[in-house]
């Protein structure tokens, strides 16, 4: 890969990738040392896909029980990994009043992501990157907007030669730990949430006012996704 990257020396301590499987073997095979995660935006993504599928879209957006619910499971990766069995549990609960079709979703959910999940929990949860990392790739997407499809290792190396330019400079920054400025919006979230994280950890915030933190922040996903859905 050395050779490939032009003797860049690639030695990542965690790699934010989408929910395809062969770019996890990919990542994975090739950098064993990092963590590879799954992208908090692409794991709320993939539940509207669900939802969209499903015919739920009328009813999220005109329900705030039905909204609060998907919110809450938008949140479920920014929770520690061992309150997520019961946040799920209680999330099934809310949405068996709604109707049959929500009970397609949650179980889309339990097999895909919690009970002998295709993706571990420790793949999608991001409770411990929290205030280290970003949790989502989608403000790079338009660096990786560049290329036709989803990069798996390889097409992700050539793009890196023919930016290479650019992406000299980017992996500068990351040497010297700085980066491109974020949206104040962005920014002001990423504090929001690596403050409430810190509250909850040391103790004066509690479960339900931590959870609502990460409920508030997990609407944007709605309106985001759903624009998107019909651009």
């Amino acid at each position: 890969i050395q050779q490939t990257t032009h003797n860049v020396a690639l030695s990542p301590q965690s790699i934010l990738i989408d929910f395809e499987v062969a770019s996890w073997n990919a990542f994975s095979r090739n950098f064993p040392t990092a963590r590879v995660k799954g992208s908090h935006f692409h794991f709320a993504q993939n539940i509207w896909k669900k939802i969209k599928k499903y015919g739920l879209t009328k009813l999220i957006l005109n329900n705030d029980n039905a909204r609060r619910q998907v919110a809450n499971l938008t949140a479920l990766p920014l929770l520690p990994s061992n309150e997520i069995n019961e946040a799920f549990s209680n999330i099934i609960e809310s949405f068996f009043e709604l109707g049959d079709k929500c009970i397609r979703l949650t179980d889309y959910v339990l097999k895909t992501y919690i009970e002998e999940p295709r993706y571990l929990i420790d793949f999608w949860s991001h409770f411990d990157l929290i205030g280290k990392r970003p949790g989502t790739n989608n403000h790079v997407e338009g660096y990786h907007g560049h290329c036709e499809i989803h990069p798996h290792l390889r097409a992700w190396i050539r793009y890196i030669q023919e930016g290479e330019q650019s992406t000299t400079s980017r992996y500068e920054q990351a040497q010297q730990h700085t980066t491109r400025r974020k949206k104040r919006r962005t920014v002001n979230n990423d504090l929001r949430l690596t403050e409430a994280t810190k509250s909850y950890f040391n103790g004066p915030l509690g479960s339900e006012d931590y959870q609502a933190t990460l409920r508030s922040l997990s609407y944007r996903y709605i309106v985001v996704l759903d624009n998107d859905s019909n651009s």
